[in-house]
């Protein structure tokens, strides 16, 4: 286990807070890219919907995260040969 204290010494009082992991597949699986969704270059369809939920700014809480990834991947199944992603998230 590191130490990672501030050289100072000084506790900064962090209280701790809810870590949420996404994750395009189960553990003993691998996720697939595919280029359909971004149009520019092979991206996982759970990395594409995240980075989108943030620029869009739709990530204030984690229903709000989920509702955006499910709509822009909702918006985006014709393009990606009729496969559904939906029941992963």
């Amino acid at each position: 286990m590191e130490d990672y204290s501030p050289e100072s010494g000084i506790f900064k009082g962090t209280n701790g807070g809810e870590v949420i992991s996404f994750s395009g597949c189960d553990d003993d699986q691998s996720s697939a890219d595919i280029a359909a969704l971004s149009k520019v270059i092979s991206t996982g369809a759970m990395t594409f919907s995240f980075i989108q939920a943030i620029k869009r700014g739709h990530a204030t809480t984690y229903d709000d995260m989920l509702t955006s990834m499910r709509t822009t991947i909702r918006s985006n199944e014709s393009d990606m040969g009729g496969a559904s992603l939906l029941g992963m998230l």
